[in-house]
């Protein structure tokens, strides 16, 4: 059975980003990167687990494996 988070760890991610000190840089590519807007709650862990996540990602993104064969355009 999963555990439920208690409400009192949840706090919005903008009073993390206060807290904790993230710089705006890394704050504004972590919420673009994890998809979340503004209020989202968090835990602290989640929090900091989506900021470590996007620090070591590469600037160019996450590749993906293409699963077809590119076209010639001129044949």
């Amino acid at each position: 059975m999963a555990e439920k988070k208690s409400t009192e760890e949840l706090m919005p991610v903008e009073h993390w980003y206060n807290t904790l000190g993230t710089r705006l840089t890394v704050f504004t590519g972590m919420m673009c990167q994890m998809g979340w807007k503004r209020g989202k709650y968090v835990t602290r862990a989640e929090y900091e687990a989506a900021v470590k996540t996007f620090g070591e990602t590469s600037m160019a993104g996450v590749r993906k494996e293409k699963e077809h064969e590119f076209k010639r355009c001129h044949d």
